[in-house]
């Protein structure tokens, strides 16, 4: 196996891919100093991960990418090297491998990702691949620059661990690491099972001593059930005396049931002759009132709606007045303003004026000055008058070329004036028709804009138009509904007096016995305790369900329900005392809890009674005992068919016991669940809650859609004022686009003529300039002849004289331009002043519109108040109407008031006789309930009795005998208490998991000795791996050495029975010298002995390549 190829990219000095082919040889690589050589074996480094990014002479990996002097650096470097494997040294099937690194930079940090054979991977399985060809970064078969002097300056430490690497004794001590880590945790696991044994032992002593006072209660409360056996004997004995009792009770009772049912027939039929005469009397009172007074209130609101209109249409008024007047005070400020800029104006014309006349007599002063030195040329020396008048004709000719010249310039200057004024009036004109045509552009798409507005606007008020007709036809019929709820409620409210009637009964205990009542009467002044109710207060039942669950229950519905046989005992004591009768108790304690199997899928089975019965869990025995496998069915022909295998109840109350024998007709019940009644009344709570609920929404709805019908005629007044708003605006508009059309056609007249009058001056330029150019060429000839004279008259005076001459001359001139530039000021002042003045002359004509419009304004304001004084005195008078019909209604009223109290008086007699006959018949249904209570109490106390173990045909012993064997019962269990009766069961598992936590500490104990033995063993196998290194390294330096210098040489160890605890020297003999350490020998010995341990390195762990950097 050898390297084929090394390929760079962007790699430190490589700037670009690089392929470096490699073969199964001896190679140099050779070069300057910095052309890189070095780099090939870092990148070597870099990509099999065998060193550090500083050993590779880079602060952090991302310095290894290339980077250029241009500025257009890479953000990624990557190296891959190719191996040759046809010799599968790599457990590959692949004759060519590839392992690539590359590291690419990111937004703030870098990112290193390692290949083989093209697919992404970890370093430690790059490293275990190179491993299994003896590539490894602990080896030595890369040699960088500095290696051989670092092993001659290491110390013996130092170079004896280069032998524990090699021998791989790191990993005998992780391997001793991670054994002691295990042993620790099997110490802390034994160490915390003792504590938990210790606990666990002290626990199970405490629960062999609850165990055994357990085992003594629970023999004790078996003799103790025994014993109450007998008294349940007792009571089976008193049970079938009370039936005679009962049955004179009820033949009583039926005689008063009669008598009642008679007298609520005739209070009935009052109560329907009271309750016609109310319905006739409401019907009136809503046909004949109601609806006027709806009109009237309907009428007021619209004149309200009016009054608040036009009370809109003032304040919008009175903002409109405003409005012009802020405009007005506009207006005023800029006309102040521009007269102050035409008074400023005209103060810079005057001025200008004074300039002017002050540069002309300057000019004069010059003109008298030049004419005096023309008269002393004029009186020169004769003997030059030739020449002098020569000169003098010349110069006269020169002065009037001159004269022309300046007088063309002069009138080429006023042209430029003029036309400069022209091309300022010309721009004006453009940006003031730019200004007005954008302007009237802005105009026209504010008038499209607010044009929509109005239409959806218009839109909007004959969408709310519609919806003010909905509503008011809305709040008529919400008024007849209210009438209609109204009488609806009444109904609801008697029968609800009704529904609190008939539970009240119940409440009272009608249809209990005597005793029961007694017991309940007791309970809720709270004279007995312990007791919790009877069976018909504790459960409730359905409403389609409620007569086949009385049925089943029978008298057992009196049955009240004890916390225990002590606090039922008292209760008993208590009747006896009173003399109040006889009543069942079911002690919570002792009564024997059930449930029933599942039910059986037939046809027509509903359910097991118990089931559809709700109640409190802790009263599960009670009702149990009540009802058992009581079976409720739909209808006889279901019970029939499943005759003789169930108790069975149809839902109307047939009873088919299991024996055979059947119970049916009309049943009426005379003791109800309280639930029931309960749920009735609740019931018609609800229904009356919704008759409020239901008149409250419509009172609601009355009041929202009075709201919206106020919201809507406000919302309909402020869409007018915004349409009038607008149309106002619109006008405006329309009148400052004629304004602007009729500006901008006189500014493009304007601007048509001043461009016809420009092209006229342009055309008197071109012509005046070329005069002036042929007249500057006449004076140059001129002035030429005059210089030629001046020299032929040297001596004279006459060319000094004509020199100032000169002079006076050009200031003259000069003054003259000034004087046309002050003209030209003044022409633009004078063109801005008449703007001015138009600008004002507009202003006052607006003036007067605005007066126009304040006008109009104040005219609609008072209008619009004359229409709100004339609709408050309409809604003053609708004011009187609508008191009129209130006192009209009011006596209708008033006798409606008596007469429904008249009828909530005979519907509460009603209802007190409807009660005290349901009281009667409760009573009779509770002697009924009882008798057959007391035989299935009977069939009961048999069936506990016999469990129990006793005769039932025995004579009981005395009950004193038997309460004190009870009570002495008792009081032994009680000594015992608090008894933990889980203590059995508990001790059994404590004692099991005692067991347990005994053989896992054995197991733990047996981990930790297998532990200590392990790392002995791996004590021993480390140093066995480290001589077999040592010695396999010592030979191959010897011969290494022997070759390369013809001496001798060997390793030697400091400590010899410890030797990883010491170092490692070299002691070597080249030919022909004695033996020395290292650290004594010449630098070329130590370089030479330095090369010979790595070459002896390399030798005892072969590499597939070498790599050597400049080594000595």
């Amino acid at each position: 196996m050898h390297i084929k190829e090394i390929e760079l990219r962007n790699f430190k000095s490589f700037g670009r891919k690089v392929v470096i082919p490699l073969h199964n040889d001896f190679i140099a690589i050779t070069g300057p100093n910095g052309s890189g050589k070095s780099n090939v074996v870092d990148a070597l480094l870099f990509a099999l991960s065998l060193s550090s990014s500083r050993a590779m002479r880079a602060e952090r990996l991302p310095d290894l990418i290339y980077r250029g002097d241009n500025g257009k650096n890479p953000d990624f470097t990557q190296v891959t090297v190719k191996f040759d494997n046809s010799s599968r040294t790599v457990p590959v099937d692949e004759d060519v491998i590839e392992i690539s690194r590359k590291v690419r930079l990111t937004k703030n940090k870098y990112q290193s990702i390692y290949y083989f054979n093209g697919n992404p991977c970890t370093q430690t399985e790059i490293h275990d691949h190179l491993s299994r060809a003896g590539i490894t970064p602990e080896g030595y078969n890369v040699v960088m620059q500095g290696d051989v002097t670092r092993i001659i300056e290491m110390s013996p430490l130092e170079r004896r661990r280069i032998i524990d690497e090699i021998a791989g004794v790191a990993e005998f001590d992780e391997k001793k690491k991670k054994a002691l880590e295990e042993l620790e945790v099997v110490r802390e696991r034994i160490d915390r099972g003792d504590v938990i044994l210790e606990e666990v032992e002290s626990q199970l002593s405490r629960l062999s001593e609850e165990r055994e006072r357990a085992l003594a209660y629970q023999a004790q409360r078996e003799e103790k059930r025994r014993q109450e056996a007998f008294l349940l004997l007792a009571k089976l004995k008193e049970a079938e005396s009370d039936l005679a009792d009962l049955d004179r009770e009820g033949l009583d009772l039926r005689t008063k049931d009669e008598e009642l049912s008679g007298r609520l027939d005739r209070e009935r039929a009052e109560l329907s002759s009271l309750e016609g005469e109310l319905k006739e009397l409401n019907s009136e009172i809503t046909y004949k009132g109601e609806d006027e007074q709806i009109e009237v209130k309907r009428q007021m609101v619209e004149r309200k709606g009016q009054i608040e209109t036009e009370e809109n249409r003032i304040e919008m008024a009175d903002a409109e007045v405003a409005e012009i007047e802020d405009e007005q005070r506009s207006d005023y400020l800029e006309t102040d303003r521009l007269s102050r800029d035409a008074e400023a104006l005209s103060s810079k014309i005057r001025d200008g004026s004074i300039r002017k006349a002050s540069i002309l007599a300057e000019i004069e002063e010059r003109e008298e000055t030049l004419k005096g030195y023309r008269d002393k040329i004029a009186q020169a020396d004769a003997k030059y008058a030739e020449l002098r008048d020569q000169l003098s004709v010349v110069k006269k000719e020169w002065e009037v070329a001159k004269s022309r010249v300046a007088d063309l310039m002069r009138e080429r200057d006023r042209h430029l004036d003029a036309a400069r004024r022209r091309s300022i009036e010309r721009e004006e004109a453009s940006l003031e028709i730019s200004e007005a045509k954008e302007t009237m552009a802005g105009l026209d798409r504010e008038t499209e804009r607010i044009s929509r507005d109005r239409r959806s606007l218009e839109d909007r008020i004959s969408s709310l138009e519609e919806e003010r007709d909905d509503l008011d036809s809305a709040r008529i019929s919400i008024r007849r509904e209210m009438a209609q709820v109204d009488d609806k409620l009444q109904k609801l409210q008697m029968e609800k007096a009704r529904a609190e009637a008939s539970l009240r009964s119940a409440g009272e205990g009608s249809g209990y016995s005597r005793a029961v009542e007694a017991i309940r009467s007791a309970i809720s002044q709270n004279l007995l305790s312990g007791l919790y109710g009877t069976i018909a207060e504790l459960g409730e039942v359905g409403e389609g369900h409620a007569t086949a669950l009385e049925v089943a229950a029978g008298a057992r519905l009196q049955s009240i329900v004890a916390e225990t046989d002590g606090d039922a005992a008292r209760a008993i004591e208590s009747l006896k005392r009173s003399r109040a009768g006889r009543a069942t108790f079911l002690p919570l304690n002792k009564i024997r809890s059930g449930r029933p199997p599942a039910a059986p899928r037939e046809p027509g089975v509903v359910d097991y009674a118990l089931n559809l019965v709700q109640f409190d869990s802790r009263f599960l025995p009670a009702f149990w005992h009540v009802f058992r496998d009581t079976l409720v069915v739909k209808d006889l022909e279901t019970a029939r068919r499943l005759m003789g295998r169930y108790r069975m109840v149809t839902l109307e109350g047939d009873l088919v016991e299991k024996g055979g024998a059947m119970t049916g007709g009309h049943f009426k019940s005379r003791l109800k669940f309280a639930a029931d009644e309960r749920q009735k009344l609740e019931e018609a709570a609800r229904k009356v809650f919704l008759a409020q609920s239901e008149r409250e929404a419509l009172i609601e709805r009355l009041d929202r859609v009075e709201g919206e019908v106020s919201t809507v005629r406000r919302e309909m007044e402020e869409l007018s004022r915004e349409i009038a708003k607008i149309g106002f605006r619109l006008e405006e508009i329309e009148g400052q686009k004629l304004r602007f059309e009729r500006s901008i056609e006189d500014r493009e007249k304007r601007l048509s003529e001043l461009k016809a009058e420009a092209a006229e001056v342009r055309e008197k330029l071109d012509s005046m300039e070329r005069e002036i150019r042929e007249r500057e060429s006449d004076s140059k000839s001129h002035e030429v002849r005059a210089k030629v004279l001046e020299v032929s008259l040297e001596g004279s005076e006459i060319p000094e004289l004509s020199a100032l001459a000169d002079g006076l001359e050009a200031e003259i001139r000069g003054f003259e331009r000034r004087v046309s530039e002050i003209e030209a000021e003044i022409t633009g002042d004078r063109l801005r002043e008449d703007s001015c003045s138009a600008r004002k002359a507009e202003l006052a004509a607006r003036k007067e519109a605005r007066e126009l419009k304040k006008k109009a304004a104040t005219e609609k304001k008072s209008n619009a108040a004359e229409r709100v004084g004339e609709a408050k005195l309409a809604l003053t008078e609708l004011a009187r109407k609508e008191r009129e019909i209130e006192e009209e209604l009011s006596g209708l009223k008033g006798s409606r008031s008596q007469l429904l109290d008249k009828t909530m008086a005979k519907g509460r007699e009603v209802d007190s006789t409807d009660r005290e006959l349901d009281r009667i018949r409760a009573r009779i249904a509770a002697a009924d309930g009882a008798a057959q209570e007391l035989k299935s109490a009977a069939d009961d106390l048999r069936a506990e009795i016999e469990a129990c173990g006793v005769d039932v045909l025995a004579e009981p012993p005395k009950s004193q005998t038997i309460i004190r064997k009870i009570n002495a019962l008792e009081r032994s269990m009680q000594d015992l208490e608090p008894v933990n009766m889980l203590a059995i069961e508990e001790y059994d598992r404590v004692f099991d998991r005692r067991e347990t936590l005994r053989d896992r500490r054995e197991t733990l104990q047996r981990e930790r000795e297998d532990l200590l033995e392990k790392l002995d063993r791996y004590e021993e196998m480390k140093r066995e791996a480290f001589m077999a290194a040592f010695d396999g390294i010592n030979d191959n330096f010897g011969e290494t050495f022997h070759r390369l210098s013809d001496g001798e040489g060997h390793l030697v160890l400091e400590n010899d029975e410890d030797p990883l605890s010491g170092g490692m020297t070299i002691r070597a003999r080249p030919a022909r010298k004695s033996f020395h350490r290292l650290e004594a020998m010449s630098g070329g010995e130590k370089s030479l002995t330095a090369l010979a341990f790595i070459f002896a390195i390399q030798r005892f762990r072969p590499a597939p390549f070498y790599a050597l950097d400049e080594i000595d």
